[in-house]
């Protein structure tokens, strides 16, 4: 069933105004929408997949709470937790920790942001428009078609022999940002990255390749943890 939505929410068709549209092309339209109205619109695009998926989700939760309760825990979310070695009183109190010294610079940047470009709800799609506008890079230093050629040369600057690494990279509209993927250790990885555009775009490239460099200089062939691709 897990397999079955992955390859659902992968492939999904989306629409805008009534075209064919993808996530890449609704996250380039984000960044350059001046107007909260239509970024609502934009940020909505991917709730047409949410529809359809809503089923199958429930179900999948609620097989694996009841796989969870024969193990004798109260529910997945705690399983999951206990399987990656978290403790969940510490990770409640670092988040709600996290939360609460930052919420007053939050709040300053949410009013300073609802004056700035005059919106009177700030929503979910003002966020990205804000922090980008508050603070950026240009997109003209992050040519898209250079993102590869870019980390190659830092990659090889710091001493990775990137010529003869079994790193297959690939550009593809996909549901995250970019996903690395080592299918054979340490001979086979590859990584997945978004068409977007600019700072993040660079950035989740690097992260990716960074996380492939670690499965292709792995001595050990076999994976350590479970849910490890």
């Amino acid at each position: 069933l897990e397999n079955s939505l992955q390859q659902t929410i992968t492939n999904f068709d989306f629409t805008f105004a009534g075209k064919p549209t993808t996530r890449a092309n609704v996250s380039n339209l984000l960044r350059q929408e001046k107007k909260s109205p239509q970024r609502h619109q934009l940020w909505s695009v991917t709730s047409q997949v949410s529809a359809v998926t809503a089923d199958d989700l429930l179900k999948l939760v609620q097989m694996r709470n009841r796989l969870a309760r024969s193990v004798n825990f109260p529910d997945y979310y705690s399983l999951s937790l206990h399987l990656h070695a978290i403790k969940e009183d510490w990770l409640l109190k670092t988040l709600n920790g996290l939360e609460e010294h930052t919420r007053g610079p939050f709040e300053e940047f949410v009013e300073s942001s609802k004056k700035k470009f005059r919106i009177k709800s700030f929503g979910a799609w003002d966020f990205d428009y804000a922090l980008r506008e508050a603070v950026s890079l240009p997109d003209k230093y992050f040519p898209s078609d250079s993102v590869f050629a870019t980390i190659h040369n830092f990659e090889r600057g710091i001493g990775f022999d990137v010529d003869s690494l079994p790193i297959k990279e690939v550009v593809k509209d996909i549901p995250y940002g970019g996903l690395s993927l080592a299918l054979k250790i340490p001979s086979d990885s590859r990584f997945l990255v978004n068409p977007t555009k600019g700072k993040g775009f660079y950035a989740v490239a690097f992260h990716e390749y960074g996380h492939s460099l670690k499965a292709v200089h792995t001595d050990v062939e076999f994976p350590m943890l479970k849910g490890y691709e």
